[in-house]
C-alpha cells in the first residue's frame, strides 16, 4: 500500500500517519510513504501507481474532485482519500466533521458576545471549504450577515 500527500500538510497529518502505520503493522502489511512532487505537480497525476507495483493507495488531502483519483479508480486501483470528502465517484474517503466542528466553534465564539469573526483558509483544501461552510452556517444561525471583508481564501497557507 502506498501513501501520497500532495497538498500542504496540516497539524493532523502526523497523528494520522502514525495511526495508519500502527494499523498496517497490526495487519502485517507494508506501507511506502510517497510524498509526491510538490514542486512538480504534473508528477502527481496518478500514472506512477498504475505499473502493477502498488496494491492500493491512501491519498492524504487530495485536491477537491481530483482527476488523478478518478483516473486511478477507472484503472481499478483501490483508492481511499484521507482528509477530503470531495472525491470522484468510486473513491472512498475518511474525513473529520469539519462543517459541524466549525459550526460549533463559531457558535461558541458568538455565544461569548463576538459578532465580527474572521475566517482564513486555503481555497484548494476540501477541509477548509467545509470549515468555511460551517462558519457561514453558524453566522446565519445567529442572524449575522457574512462580511466578506473578514474572510480570506489564500491560494496556499503555510503551517
Amino acid at each position: 500500500m502506498e501513501l501520497l500527500n500532495s497538498a500542504t500538510p496540516d497539524p493532523t497529518t502526523q497523528p494520522i500517519l502514525a495511526g495508519i502505520y500502527r494499523g498496517a503493522d497490526a495487519a502485517n502489511q507494508d506501507i511506502l510513504l510517497y510524498t509526491g512532487w510538490p514542486s512538480r505537480p504534473e508528477r502527481s497525476n496518478g500514472s506512477d501507481f498504475l505499473d502493477g507495483r502498488v496494491d492500493g493507495l491512501l491519498w492524504l488531502n487530495p485536491e477537491p474532485h481530483s482527476t488523478a483519483l478518478e483516473k486511478l479508480t477507472r484503472a481499478n486501483l483501490p483508492v481511499v482519500a484521507i482528509l477530503s470528502r470531495l472525491v470522484p465517484d468510486g473513491v472512498g474517503y475518511v474525513d473529520t466533521e469539519n462543517i459541524a466542528g466549525m459550526r460549533e466553534i463559531v457558535a461558541h465564539v458568538i455565544a461569548q458576545g463576538h459578532r465580527r469573526i474572521a475566517y482564513i483558509g486555503p481555497a484548494h483544501s476540501s477541509n477548509f471549504v467545509d470549515r468555511f461552510t460551517g462558519y457561514r452556517l453558524a453566522l446565519s444561525d445567529a442572524g449575522i450577515p457574512l462580511d466578506t471583508a473578514l474572510t480570506v481564501h489564500a491560494n496556499e497557507v503555510r503551517y
